[in-house]
């Protein structure tokens, strides 16, 4: 992307192994994020409530998550959003799941999280990788999934990344995207 929306990624990524196409199994998030954590189509899922916007895995669905926990590891979650509710079902075969401050969906459209995810995150990371440094292969292998929804969210401008108001109404939606 011809912009500098994301540094901190970006150098992450010149460091890593990056997909650069990657398809949802459905249009609709809540339709998207189960089968990620179950290998499933949206289409294959036993959902409880199917019929309605924010359906539940059955408990009986067998995740990727409770299969990385049988064979030893230690599988942590963080977000701060209504979705990731125990009652939605996805949080199977996780350890720790911290959804701390999650609100409705109308009080996430003004949540900025992500600050209050990194100051639980970064202090649980820094232990991981103590613990990785200090026991090597014999360190408990372990998984992570964070969610941050504030480009979900009404778009937030941030003075770091300011790309102006623009001249039609496409022009300053990007860039309210951009910015947030």
């Amino acid at each position: 992307y011809e912009r500098n929306t994301s540094p901190t990624i970006d150098q992450i990524a010149s460091e890593s192994v990056v997909f650069l196409d990657t398809y949802a199994t459905s249009p609709h998030t809540p339709r998207s994020i189960p089968p990620m954590f179950f290998s499933q189509y949206a289409s294959r899922m036993m959902w409880a409530g199917a019929q309605y916007n924010y359906p539940r895995v059955r408990p009986e669905t067998l995740g990727l998550f409770e299969v990385l926990q049988e064979r030893g590891w230690k599988n942590i979650g963080m977000a701060s959003h209504f979705y990731f509710s125990e009652r939605q079902g996805i949080r199977q075969g996780f350890d720790v799941w911290d959804n701390e401050g999650a609100g409705t969906i109308a009080e996430s459209n003004d949540d900025i999280a992500a600050p209050r995810i990194w100051e639980k995150l970064q202090p649980v990371i820094s232990e991981l990788g103590r613990e990785q440094r200090e026991k090597g292969e014999e360190a408990q292998p372990f998984s992570f999934f964070v969610h941050l929804f504030e480009p979900h969210a009404r778009w937030i401008a941030h003075k770091d990344f300011d790309f102006g108001k623009g001249e039609t109404v496409r022009e300053r939606h990007i860039n309210a995207y951009d910015s947030e």
